[in-house]
């Protein structure tokens, strides 16, 4: 397989710098807040958004996440997740590709986002998983999978 960087220029962006070391692609990381985006209008042909969230899909690994989590905690985080989709949106090219991703299974930080999102911006909702399955959005339910929970959301801008 041909190395896809040498194809493409990829762009790596957290607000921790002992995340962005992680990064094999030094060149190309950038130390700053998804909500106050650097990058000019219509920058970028695609954009993967792993958003911060309640991390509830993840919780038979971790239980004592549901102590630290309240309900209002799930909304307020839905709502941030909306603004950083919209914040981003800007930095999409016309008929770009943007992938939603969190470790939750909850309506507010999933389905929920991609609604309220799309009555502000226009887009289609495209497979993120056609080997898989045929379905708009991925969604994993721990008690149906067998797997964490976490859902994936592909939306093509129009």
């Amino acid at each position: 397989m041909k190395d896809i960087a040498a194809h493409a220029l990829i762009v790596s962006m957290d607000r921790e710098a002992k995340r962005l070391e992680l990064v094999r692609n030094e060149g190309n990381r950038v130390l700053g807040d998804a909500s106050r985006p650097p990058f000019r209008e219509e920058s970028f042909d695609a954009i993967l958004v792993d958003a911060p969230c309640s991390s509830l899909g993840i919780i038979r690994k971790h239980p004592e996440i549901k102590w630290h989590k309240r309900e209002k905690d799930i909304s307020a985080l839905g709502d941030s997740q909306v603004k950083l989709l919209k914040t981003l949106w800007g930095a999409l090219k016309t008929g770009g590709r943007m992938v939603y991703s969190v470790c939750s299974f909850e309506p507010e930080e999933t389905t929920g986002v991609i609604e309220r999102l799309r009555r502000s911006e226009k887009f289609t909702l495209e497979n993120p998983l056609p080997f898989l399955f045929n379905k708009e959005y991925f969604l994993s339910l721990p008690h149906e999978t067998g797997m964490d929970g976490f859902f994936i959301a592909k939306l093509r801008k129009l």
